[in-house]
């Protein structure tokens, strides 16, 4: 497969691009990774609109129009042929034809746009019948969360059972998919869009090639020699950005000093809805952002949601903004990855149009039985399947008394099943019991977790598995039993724990190593080789 990709890219860059289609449908035979399967179709959409339309020559008919395309396998003739299928008065049985082919995704492309939309429902069910063949035959698992999610039956309301059967191979085969590695895919996602070349002395055509693709740098290093050209600040911005992009510099003063005094007209129409303190530029265009709470939701208007100064946010903080909840699957976001301040309610919606490439995700505060709930019905698994850290914020409330424990035990087992679910899962955060965290970080499951934060109304504690360190604080507790509970559970921690050092921050004024309960961790932390660390966490007013 790699060979393949290698060999598509080597024919896109010598401009052999019909070449180069066929290299990457054979390498997607080999394994149906969906981003290869992307990658056709964006080269297949260039190559179709040079191609002329599908039309009968003298003396032929529509249908043997058809059979003499399908007979000369033309790849570049294939997108026209699709162009028919939900036109011609037999479907079913054009998709029957293609399927007789070597499997292709863009067959499974349509396939599922022609679901979704609906078009799937003529002819008594048997064209949703034929589609959902297809996805058996090519074994393309893109369909996967809308074969899995929450409108399922509705969608498949005529011959349910027949189709599962198919369904149910396209899941198995899921797990045999090998990831492709993300820097050839960035290569070729580059070389299948060749850039646009737009009047230079235009900077909105300029802006729109940069808001249309916010990942490439071209458009914006243009941008910025136009702009220096005509003494337009922004320009200077950019430049200077793109100068340490990827660096570890830090910002200059004059870069600072130009967001200080430009950055609310360069919010464009957006100037009103963040707050300005939370904001960062980067490469010269808004990335980061912090939702202002007191933004009036009647103010949100179709051309402030559809606005291009979106497609640049990578990271976005919607702080409790209520029905604007709904804009993290707007389309116009199109770079966005990371998202903090998501209401659990948002999980269907986001199912609804498929999986997201975001890599971090903050819950607000909800009982925990509701975010399992919304989350097995959205098929999180499947949803998220580049998420690298997850984070709940407020108290994370359960359905029964914390005083009883139960949850203890039955919330750490959902944390593993939530790492299963979550392939790429690398980080959790949020106010769970430690008590929680001990039991998680002693299942083998969690060894793929590199680092863990709690904080309760107890206690807190974060564990960073790549140190093997971990810092524990133990608050003021007038009631020694409860004390006791904590420092018994905490010498538990001390020797089945993977950590090899703890920081044990104390706010207990007094000589704490002669208390008898603290005396016997101490031993046992020395016992199991474990550094134990007392760090003083009095405040001030305890001298």
């Amino acid at each position: 497969m790699v060979k393949l990709l290698e060999q598509a890219l080597e024919e896109l860059e010598a401009g052999q691009r019909e070449a180069a289609l066929g290299s990457l449908i054979e390498a997607w035979r080999e394994n149906r990774a969906p981003a290869i399967a992307d990658i056709v179709d964006t080269l297949s959409a260039e190559l179709t609109k040079r191609a002329p339309p599908f039309r009968a020559v003298a003396g032929e008919t529509g249908e043997d129009a058809w059979n003499r395309a399908l007979a000369s396998k033309d790849i570049t003739a294939y997108e026209r042929m699709l162009e028919i299928v939900p036109r011609s008065t037999s479907p079913a049985s054009r998709v029957r034809s293609l399927i007789a082919l070597p499997p292709d995704p863009r067959l499974g492309t349509r396939a599922l746009a022609w679901l979704r939309k609906g078009q799937a429902r003529m002819t008594g069910g048997i064209f949703e019948e034929r589609l959902v063949e297809v996805m058996n035959h090519i074994l393309d698992i893109r369909p996967i969360p809308l074969f899995t999610g929450p409108h399922a039956r509705e969608m498949f309301s005529m011959h349910r059972d027949y189709m599962q059967d198919h369904v149910r191979r396209v899941l198995a085969y899921r797990e045999r998919v090998k990831p492709v590695p993300e820097a050839l895919v960035a290569r070729l996602k580059k070389a299948v869009r060749p850039l646009p070349s737009p009047p230079t002395e235009d900077p909105s055509a300029l802006y729109a090639l940069v808001y249309a693709t916010p990942e490439d740098d071209t458009p914006r290093a243009i941008l910025a020699d136009l702009l220096q050209q005509r003494e337009d600040p922004r320009g200077e911005l950019i430049a200077l950005q793109l100068a340490r992009h990827g660096k570890t510099q830090r910002r200059s003063a004059r870069e600072a000093e130009l967001l200080t005094t430009w950055v609310k007209p360069w919010l464009g129409s957006l100037g009103d809805l963040f707050d300005e303190k939370s904001v960062r530029f980067d490469r010269g265009f808004l990335s980061r952002g912090r939702l202002a709470s007191t933004y009036s939701r009647t103010r949100w208007t179709r051309a402030i949601l559809t606005a291009p100064e979106w497609s640049t946010i990578e990271h976005l903080d919607l702080d409790n903004a209520g029905d604007q909840q709904a804009l993290v699957i707007s389309p116009a976001l199109r770079s966005l990855r990371h998202v903090r301040s998501l209401a659990v309610r948002m999980l269907p919606m986001i199912a609804e149009i498929g999986p997201r490439p975001w890599e971090s995700v903050g819950f607000l505060a909800c009982f925990w039985a509701e975010f399992q709930a919304a989350f097995d019905r959205s098929n999180g698994g499947a949803l998220f399947p580049r998420l690298k850290r997850i984070s709940f914020g407020g108290d994370l409330r359960y359905d029964h008394p914390r005083s009883r424990g139960d949850h203890l035990d039955t919330t750490a087992e959902q944390l593993c099943k939530l790492v299963d679910a979550l392939p790429a899962l690398e980080e959790i955060e949020g106010p769970f019991d430690p008590r929680v965290v001990w039991a998680f970080l002693r299942d083998p499951r969690a060894s793929r977790i590199r680092k863990f934060s709690a904080d309760s109304e107890h206690t807190s504690m974060t564990f960073d598995r790549k140190t093997r360190k971990a810092m524990v604080r133990l608050p003021v507790e007038r009631q020694m039993r409860r004390m006791t509970e904590l420092v018994a559970t905490l010498r538990s921690f001390v020797i089945d724990s993977p950590a090899r050092s703890i920081d044990l921050k104390l706010r207990l004024p007094g000589n704490i190593e002669q208390w008898p309960p603290f005396a016997e961790l101490l031993a046992t932390a020395a016992e199991h080789g474990v550094t134990l660390n007392i760090v003083d966490d009095r405040p001030r007013h305890f001298y």
